[in-house]
C-alpha cells in the first residue's frame, strides 16, 4: 500500500483535488479487515502503527492488496525481492530467460497495478513477443 492515492504524480494531483472538493475522506496506509454492513462500519490495520481502527462508512471504495500469486512469489528464480515477475520494464522481457515475457499486475515494472496500465502494455508485449519469435531484436 503505496502513502499516495495514486502512483503518478499527474494523475494523483487531479484525484486530490476531487478529494478536497467533495469532502472526501481518504485513508492511506490502511488494510481492510472486516466490513460491518449492518453498522456500517470498516475495520483496519494501519499499516506502520498496526493500529486496528474502526470507521464508520456512507460508501466504502477499498483497493485490494497488490501482489503475485503464492506459485509465483515462491519462485526465487524468477521474481525479483519483491516477488514480482522480474522483466525488463522497457521490453516487458525477462531478465534471466529470454523466453518469458509478462504483463500486468505481476511483473516488476514500475506503474499502477490498473487496468489502464494492462492496456498500455499490451501494445509492447505484442511487440515485442513477436520480435523474439522471428528472432528479431526488442524494442521498447
Amino acid at each position: 500500500a503505496l502513502p499516495v492515492i495514486f502512483g503518478v504524480k499527474k494523475y494523483a494531483d487531479a484525484l486530490w483535488k476531487v478529494v478536497e472538493e467533495r469532502d472526501i475522506n481518504v485513508n492511506l496506509r490502511h488494510n481492510l479487515i472486516e466490513v460491518k454492513p449492518d453498522s456500517k462500519e470498516a475495520v483496519f490495520q494501519h499499516l506502520d502503527t498496526q493500529e486496528i481502527v474502526t470507521k464508520p462508512y456512507d460508501m466504502l471504495h477499498i483497493t485490494p492488496p497488490m501482489e503475485t500469486p503464492a506459485v509465483l512469489k515462491s519462485n526465487q528464480e524468477l521474481t525479483n525481492d519483491l516477488g514480482f515477475l522480474d522483466v525488463n520494464k522497457e521490453t516487458l522481457q525477462h531478465t534471466r530467460y529470454p523466453n518469458i515475457f509478462g504483463i500486468g499486475d505481476c511483473t516488476s515494472i514500475p506503474t499502477s497495478k490498473t487496468a489502464a496500465a494492462v492496456a498500455a502494455e499490451l501494445g509492447i508485449l505484442r511487440r515485442n513477443l513477436g520480435a523474439a519469435m522471428q528472432g528479431e531484436d526488442l524494442t521498447a
